[in-house]
């Protein structure tokens, strides 16, 4: 029987009770509503209307929660809050296509990049159409065409890099001291370098001359003398140091010379370690070469900062 027939049937049968009845119908209303808050609604939504109706707020964090995020769930199925960590999404990643084979191993081989090297003219090779052999000798008539106060190995500065400079190899030079020596240079471009990285001259005066079969064994004896306590060997360039300079042994062989330093003319011959280096790139480079002999402790180190133009 609902309340609203018990209110009446109270009234016709005693009105005394109708206040009464109302009153428990209010009491039992309350009660209802009481048990509804504390145990929660008897029923549930369907399930795609409780979906449809769900919204989803996210909420900033901070400190490790920042990274995962949390999402607090608002549910209108039944009124309730719900926290649930979550991951965020995955930015997309463009790769290459790949293949993955099951049960086979993959290995990946990395190649080690080339090694840079100093680029030389074998000691085979003619230079300009000439033996090495002849620009060596030219080398010395060169280095032996100054006064000594002229000479381009005397020159500490490099100021005298060009004197009588001509054809397609551009003689470089040691020094008559045992010290280091820094030049600036300025070079033409297209130019073949022939760097001597130590080396000995010997020469037989005409007063000395016992002749010439005689004069020459005895110059090249003592050019291997010399020669065979070389050591230290080296020549970079830029940077880069040139690997076993001590094959780049070569000799000039006997010829006739005129030291305009000494006055002198007589059979000479030279030996050492020679190095042609084909035309370098436009710009400014550096060239540094020297080694030592134990024979008389003579030692050559020479930087050559060179511009190419």
């Amino acid at each position: 029987m609902s309340g609203a027939l018990i209110v009446d049937f109270l009234a016709r049968r005693d009105p005394k009770a109708l206040w009464i009845g109302t009153l428990a119908v209010f009491l039992a209303l309350s009660l209802f509503l009481h048990l509804l808050v504390i145990f929660g609604f008897p029923f549930t939504l369907p399930k795609e209307k409780a979906e449809a109706k769900s919204k989803v707020a996210i909420q900033p964090q901070s400190g490790a929660n920042a990274a995962a995020g949390v999402i607090a769930k608002e549910d209108t199925a039944d009124g309730q809050m719900a926290a649930a960590e979550f991951a965020p999404a995955p930015r997309a990643v463009s790769r290459e296509p790949s293949v993955s084979l099951s049960g086979i191993e993959a290995r990946l081989t990395i190649a080690p990049l080339p090694e840079i090297a100093v680029e030389t003219i074998t000691l085979d090779k003619s230079v300009a159409g000439d033996s090495q052999r002849e620009w060596i000798q030219r080398y010395w008539v060169w280095a032996r065409s100054f006064p000594s106060a002229e000479a381009p190995s005397a020159d500490k500065s490099g100021s005298r890099c060009a004197a009588g400079q001509s054809g397609a190899v551009w003689f470089l030079t040691g020094s008559t001291e045992s010290s280091a020596v820094q030049r600036e240079c300025v070079i033409p471009a297209r130019k073949t370098l022939l760097v001597p990285i130590i080396n000995t001259l010997a020469q037989v005066t005409t007063k000395a001359r016992a002749g010439v079969e005689a004069d020459c064994a005895n110059l090249l004896t003592q050019l291997a003398r010399m020669d065979a306590t070389a050591h230290a060997l080296y020549i970079k360039i830029d940077g880069v140091a040139l690997k076993s300079p001590g094959q780049y042994f070569s000799g000039t062989g006997c010829f006739d010379l005129h030291d305009a330093a000494s006055g002198q003319s007589g059979l000479a011959a030279g030996s050492g370690y020679w190095v042609f280096v084909p035309p370098l790139a436009k710009g400014a480079h550096e060239l540094q070469f020297g080694g030592r002999f134990s024979a008389d402790n003579f030692s050559q180190r020479i930087t050559y900062n060179l511009d190419v133009q």
